[in-house]
């Protein structure tokens, strides 16, 4: 860890401060007049996550504190932090010659696998000469415990990435005493941004200038999240380089890199009391910088293994129970985005010496149960579609007529059928193909109108059993009500509000025909935000689009339960007419990761925009002349990752 690399991290940790402060304070101005929550000036996207988040740790007390009306907290909250620290190490960095040169945290993220800053062990050379200290601090008694020192081993795993500051590194299993690195347990990881929202309260774990482990209880507070940083406000450096940063549920949602100085509008540094940073003086810190987590899963999701031994390790990774995200409360103003500049570093003709920030660890989280929740409020009640009109090729324009999606022949044999014979059963504003044998639908199309869409008056009530089929071919009500499983209408209520009655049209979405069944995972909002953006853009715009979406069947692969077959994977296609002319775009939702050649990733849900005419490989349908009204269509690029709506592009600009 050289002087030269800290300074450097903390005047650029700085100068972005400096540079947002005008939007930091527009943002948190209403809130601190009472005027506003942090519901309502944080994204809505990461609000939906938190909401949920909340509910998911049962925190009794989670939401008053979050608005600043409580600062109660359940005794097990000290025992889970007690928890999170062991995995939390002290980093001893050292020269060629074995001399200690600086101290810094790392924990682990994985079962052998230690994450730290990069300025702290900037390459392989540098990881290979120091040391892990895990349970460096005292008893209850005062006495300090003995920690076990256990050597880096960057042979078998290392990686960094200066943008993120960021390294990564393997540990050997055993401490140079003989204990087990498994004694220590690693951190889970949440790839879901939302984990936090602006002003809550973190709590960071650390060992301060070098000395035994500390922790920080609810010191920081959050006061700015943008590209891949969170800035807390604190009255001292919170915490030492490679420091987990935590939420008021252990979350881990960021690691600790820098703190952030003083400085005046100059970009000059101040000492604690304003004055000009004199040389080799220690500047005034208001609070510190972290590197989001999601940011961090960004980069790890992308990491090939090169051999045997790296894929072992990588494994490794555990990702948090997902939560169960609402949809994103629609037709609010979207919050305004405001373009940064790129900061130009003044130019410094001597170097600033800076002391060396101390690192804190953060320790794991080992294995927190969550209960599985059923629905008790599950119920359903018979129904007859009254005006079931169900899909309408000429939706979108006699010129532009566009059929559902055509189904392999072999799938002819297990599909529900009406009276007349036809597969594509009308519903009242969108269609459905059934799959009667997995009873889970296989195709549904719906209208997106503009110009008569309406907010639903009530999207929680009952299931629809449609008498017109015989009850035990839709789902029973014990297997969409599953502990593992979530239950999922393709399309949800918001989108086939259309039409004449629309308001009241949203209650189709019930429809048992409609429900699938998805492994809980972290990342499913994604699903939501795609629906959200497509209709705030019809009304938006005073347009239309028809909407199609289905699972990717995989025999042998999907769950069975209650005779209803769950489905890992969901893709989705929207088409709409532009000057003239068809357009149309693909997703997929998934638990595989696409961009490695759909090897499983654990834990997640991970969203795409991908070609249609690939969903066409994926699922075995027919589009036709959507396939080609795709602009991916004979594109080299067949998958373009969605995490945030930044992702989602406006349909003049796919």
């Amino acid at each position: 860890m050289t002087r030269d690399l800290l300074s450097r991290r903390i005047v650029e940790a700085g100068l972005r401060h400096l540079e947002r402060e005008d939007i930091r304070r527009a943002t948190l101005r209403p809130i601190e007049r009472g005027e506003a929550t942090p519901f309502d000036v944080d994204d809505p996207a990461r609000v939906a996550i938190r909401e949920a988040r909340l509910g998911r740790h049962g925190d009794a007390f989670g939401l008053a504190r979050l608005m600043g009306e409580s600062d109660l907290l359940p005794i097990a909250w000290l025992e889970r932090g007690r928890l999170a620290a062991k995995s939390v190490a002290r980093l001893a960095v050292r020269n060629r010659f074995g001399v200690d040169e600086g101290v810094a945290n790392g924990f682990l993220i994985a079962p052998r696998l230690l994450l730290t800053a990069w300025h702290v062990l900037p390459n392989a050379e540098a990881a290979s000469r120091s040391l892990a200290e895990f349970g460096a601090e005292f008893d209850a008694e005062g006495r300090p415990k003995s920690p076990q020192i256990f050597g880096l081993d960057p042979d078998a795993f290392f990686i960094s990435h200066e943008a993120l500051d960021l390294a990564l590194v393997a540990v050997s299993p055993s401490s140079y005493a003989g204990g087990a690195l498994d004694d220590f347990g690693f951190l889970s990881l949440e790839p879901a941004s939302g984990k936090v929202l602006l002003t809550e309260k973190l709590t960071l774990i650390d060992h301060p200038r070098g000395l035994g482990k500390h922790v920080g209880l609810r010191t920081a507070k959050l006061i700015d999240v943008f590209g891949d940083y969170f800035h807390y406000a604190a009255d001292f450096a919170p915490a030492g380089s490679g420091a987990p940063v935590f939420s008021d549920q252990w979350d881990l949602v960021a690691m600790h890199h820098t703190g952030l100085p003083r400085m005046d509008a100059k970009r000059r540094l101040l000492d604690a009391h304003g004055r000009g940073l004199e040389a080799g003086a220690e500047p005034g810190w208001i609070g510190g910088e972290g590197i989001r987590v999601s940011r961090i899963c960004d980069f790890l999701s992308s990491l090939q293994p090169s051999n045997d031994l790296e894929a072992e390790l990588l494994a490794g990774f555990r990702f948090s129970p997902t939560v169960d995200v609402p949809l994103i409360e629609l037709i609010e103003a979207e919050p305004e985005v405001v373009e940064v500049p790129i900061v130009e570093l003044p130019e410094i003709e001597e170097p600033i010496e800076l002391p060396e920030a101390e690192p804190v660890e953060a320790d794991v989280i080992e294995s927190v149960e969550v209960p599985e929740v059923q629905d008790p409020a599950l119920s359903e009640v018979e129904y007859e579609p009254e005006d079931a009109d169900g899909y309408d090729s000429d939706f979108l324009g006699e010129d532009h007529s566009v059929f559902m999606p055509l189904l392999p022949p072999e799938w002819s044999h297990q599909l529900l059928r009406d009276n007349s014979g036809s597969s594509e059963l009308p519903l009242r504003r969108y269609s459905v193909a059934f799959d009667q044998t997995a009873r889970r639908p296989l195709v549904v199309g719906a209208h997106l109108d503009g110009h008569t869409w309406e907010m639903p008056d009530d999207e929680d009530g009952p299931l629809l059993a449609d008498v017109r089929f015989e009850r035990s071919v839709q789902p029973s009500l014990d297997a969409l009500n599953h502990p593992f499983l979530d239950r999922l209408p393709l399309l949800d209520a918001k989108t086939i509000c259309c039409g004449f009655g629309a308001q009241a049209s949203g209650r189709e979405a019930n429809h048992l025909m409609n429900q699938v069944l998805v492994p809980r995972r972290d990342g499913f909002g994604l699903w939501s935000m795609i629906s959200l953006h497509w209709v705030k853009w019809v009304v938006g715009e005073q347009s239309r689009a028809t909407v199609y979406a289905g699972p990717i069947v995989s025999p042998g692969e999907d769950l069975e339960h209650e005779g209803v077959v769950a489905c890992g994977e969901l893709w989705k296609v929207v088409a709409w007419v532009e000057n003239d002319e068809l357009k149309s775009v693909g997703y997929l939702l998934t638990t595989r990761n696409v961009l490695r050649d759909l090897e499983a990733a654990p834990g997640t849900w991970r969203a795409y925009r991908v070609a249609v005419a690939h969903l066409e490989e994926l699922t075995g349908l027919d589009f036709g002349r959507l396939r080609r009204a795709d602009a991916l269509f004979e594109s080299p690029i067949e998958h373009r990752p969605i995490r945030s709506k930044a992702d989602l592009l406006e349909p003049g600009d796919l």
